[in-house]
């Protein structure tokens, strides 16, 4: 009997995919954040290949694992705006077994923040379009969720809807009726939902018009005779072609300027006038034109007689501390043209400028914060200016700040110490004393002098000549005196600085004037001239001339000032005279009365400055 024979055969199926799912599918996705997706298939003999989707654009796959019947692949991207609705696909397949694939789809839900595209209508052409068309505006939106909000942008300002105003706004419109040249610039579109804000890109809207002034009011040109003026019209138009004429008035008829007296240069013309007699005062217009139109309302050059300004006046100082005071002035004359006011602080032993402010409004300055280590006695200058220049400096010396911290530093902190000044304070008081003892008696003699010269009447008192500053102790014997600086090259040097109000401490000059009383009375020869002319003066009832005096000035004005407020004169042109004695050593009887009403009648008023 045969042996039964054996054969071993080893078979190797092919199996098809059972299923193939993908394992996570979110609701959304969101737009810019990376993302993985699991596709896994099961049930293939050899393992399945695993491809990618998105609609029917096959992509890049992941990475792979898994074993003999289930295979899983691992896609990681980052979803676009773009993404939103599309599909993902994942199709698995038996590389042995041709047909036998298997596929999930995803359909992607993409949010993200509006994508905003604008442009000017279909039917306006950008390069044409002038002042009185309508113009409008179309926003392209593309956003998931969609947009909650829709705002419109001009120049980067929000516009709002303004019928009257001829801003209309729609869904995804903007119209803008009869546009005018303010209506041209950058216009953009700005789209927001839960994602965020998007701004369109920018469109430019260009709006042609004829001209228009840049200047909204008159211009006021200040001139002297002889002198050539630059007076420069500019203009707003589009096109930059501008082509100008200017007309002349001085009496309800315009004139018009002679070409060759101004050039052009695109939307600006310069006309060169020269004042030569007081009917070339007067005003001018200055009209443009282009492709569009002609300007309708002109520039206007009002031509007037115009000079620097005048100096400032009745300046006075408040509120005086030990870090800070505040000077007020009166404005002068402003020459005829916009005047601005200037103050500069200086040190008065060193003349280093510690300051300087200006003020457009009015001449009053808050001095305050001066450097460390600047020096408590101040000089002041103050003027006004004009585009014509400087006027004539008004200038405050030895401003005193009166430095409280000092004066409290130097107080003891306790009693020992107080103590110790006793002595010292008690010679100061014997000091003050004596001096005030020696005082009176040197005044009850003087007095009596006086009296027994017959040089001033009882009960009369005398004032101080002109020509020499009068010393007021305004606070703490604290001098104050100012002045205005004039130049004036041609006369003597004597009159070319002219005494406004002066601020001067007590010193020893000061004090020899204040005991020598002879400097108010004048000289023998002086009181012939007067007697002489106080007599012509009766017989003719004209008033006598007045005696000249080489130590008289002609423009002093001082004025007493309360220590509360330190008042400064500023313009300077009132004369004081003392009154005339009875008597003089010739033996000429004279009419004091007659001689002091005389000199009086000179004397001009500080209200009349």
């Amino acid at each position: 009997m045969n042996q039964p024979k054996e054969r071993t055969i080893r078979l190797d199926l092919y199996l098809r995919p059972l299923s193939v799912r993908l394992l996570e599918k979110p609701r959304t996705l969101q737009a810019g954040k990376p993302h993985s997706v699991v596709c896994e298939a099961k049930g293939s003999r050899p393992k399945a290949d695993i491809s990618w989707f998105k609609d029917s654009r096959k992509i890049p796959g992941g990475l792979e694992e898994g074993n003999d019947t289930i295979t899983q692949n691992i896609l990681e991207f980052i979803p676009q705006p773009e993404d939103h609705g599309r599909q993902l696909k994942c199709y698995a397949e038996n590389p042995k077994i041709p047909g036998s694939g298997l596929e999930d789809n995803w359909l992607l839900n993409v949010v993200f923040a509006p994508q905003v595209s604008l442009q000017l209508g279909n039917t306006l052409n950008p390069d044409d379009i002038k002042e009185g068309d309508d113009v409008y505006f179309e926003c392209h939106i593309r956003a998931n969720p969609r947009e909650h909000k829709i705002t419109w942008m001009h120049n980067g300002a929000l516009l709002s809807q303004n019928v009257s105003w001829g801003i209309i706004m729609s869904t995804h419109s903007l119209v803008l009726q009869k546009v005018t040249r303010h209506n041209a610039g950058v216009y953009r579109c700005v789209a927001i939902n839960s994602q965020g804000e998007s701004q369109s890109s920018p469109v430019h809207l260009r709006v042609k018009f004829a001209p228009v002034c840049k200047a909204l009011d008159v211009i006021v040109v200040g001139g002297s005779f002889n002198e050539q003026l630059s007076i420069q019209c500019e203009v707003a138009a589009d096109p930059g072609d501008v082509r100008f004429l200017w007309m002349f008035n001085n009496s309800g008829e315009n004139n018009r300027v002679s070409e060759d007296r101004f050039r052009n240069r695109n939307t600006t013309s310069t006309l060169s006038y020269t004042i030569i007699s007081e009917r070339d005062y007067g005003t001018l217009q200055c009209w443009g034109s282009n492709a569009i139109g002609r300007q309708l309302e002109p520039c206007v050059f009002q031509v007037v007689p115009a000079g620097k300004p005048s100096a400032l006046r009745n300046c006075s100082l408040f509120n005086q501390t030990g870090e800070s005071l505040e000077v007020e002035c009166l404005p002068g004359f402003d020459g005829g043209l916009p005047q601005r006011f200037i103050l500069e602080v200086y040190e008065a032993p060193s003349m280093q400028l510690r300051l300087n402010l200006s003020s457009e409004v009015a001449p009053a300055f808050r001095v305050a914060e001066l450097l460390p280590g600047a020096s408590t006695l101040l000089r002041m200058v103050l003027y006004a200016a004009n585009p014509k220049g400087r006027g004539e400096p008004t200038v405050l010396d030895n401003i005193a700040l009166w430095d409280a911290e000092r004066r409290t530093d130097s107080v003891p902190s306790d009693g020992t110490d107080a103590l110790s000044l006793l002595p010292l304070i008690a010679l100061m008081i014997g000091a003050l004393v004596t001096g005030l003892s020696v005082a009176l008696l040197f005044a009850v003699a003087l007095r009596k002098r006086r009296h027994n010269e017959g040089g001033t009447p009882h009960g009369e008192k005398s004032k101080a000549p002109s020509g020499e500053p009068q010393v007021m102790d305004i606070n703490h014997d604290h001098y104050v005196v100012s002045y205005t600086l004039k130049s004036m090259p041609e006369q003597p040097e004597r009159q070319q600085r002219q005494p406004d109000i002066l601020t001067a401490r007590y010193d020893s000059a000061v004090s020899e004037r204040m005991k020598r009383p002879e400097v108010l009375f004048p000289r023998n020869g002086d009181l012939e001239m007067v007697a002489t002319a106080a007599a012509d003066a009766v017989a003719s009832s004209r008033p006598p001339p007045v005696p000249p005096r080489s130590d008289l000035s002609s423009n002093g004005n001082f004025s007493r000032q309360s220590p509360g407020a330190s008042n400064f004169s500023g313009a300077g042109l009132s004369t004081r005279r003392s009154p005339v004695g009875a008597g003089d050593n010739n033996g000429c009887e004279l009419n004091g009365t007659l001689i002091k009403e005389t000199l009086m009648s000179n004397h001009i008023p500080e209200s009349c400055v």
